[in-house]
């Protein structure tokens, strides 16, 4: 049977740290389940200077609350931190079309989510939970989306990070 999870408040958020913290602790009570923390788009404040630009988080790619509110769990090794991350073909923001698009993308990721494995003490997995977006098959130079998707496997690559879920293989899905 699944476990039963402590009860909360109604105005708990699932972004509440202690809210996680209790559900896993309810879950491994009977399971050795992993516990995934998705990243968020807004909080903590996700507006930063990178490369020249005013780079804000998307859907699910901030985990800069990581640095300085991890979440503890009472088994940390079946923490996964799992951030969403997408291109140009679902954000119009400015790092896309900085000059130095998509060579400028490695200091995006590792602002918001590639820095949580060099944290000392740090026993969570990262994992990319989504990334992805559709493709014209066109060359590299006219396709944005394309270059980024392949800046983001080389990343991930080049960072030992070969766990991710890529989103989707139809194109004509929204993420």
């Amino acid at each position: 049977a699944p476990p039963s999870l402590p009860a909360k408040a109604a105005s708990t958020t699932l972004c509440d740290i202690a809210f996680a913290v209790d559900v896993a602790a309810a879950v491994h009570e009977t399971t050795d389940w992993l516990i995934m923390v998705e990243g968020t788009s807004n909080s903590p404040n996700c507006t930063e200077s990178i490369d020249g630009d005013t780079v804000v988080c998307g859907y699910g790619d901030n985990l800069l609350g990581v640095a300085d509110h991890p979440v503890q769990l009472g088994k940390a090794n079946k923490l996964v931190y799992s951030p969403h991350t997408y291109g140009p073909s679902q954000h119009a923001r400015d790092e896309f079309t900085n000059a130095d698009f998509p060579n400028n993308m490695p200091d995006v990721w590792d602002n918001h989510w590639g820095y949580i494995r060099s944290i000392e003490g740090n026993d969570a997995a990262v994992v990319l939970g989504e990334w992805g977006g559709p493709v014209t098959g066109e060359s590299d130079d006219v396709d944005d989306n394309g270059l980024w998707m392949s800046k983001i496997v080389d990343y991930l690559v080049a960072n030992d990070r070969q766990s991710h879920f890529f989103w989707c293989l139809n194109s004509d899905s929204d993420p």
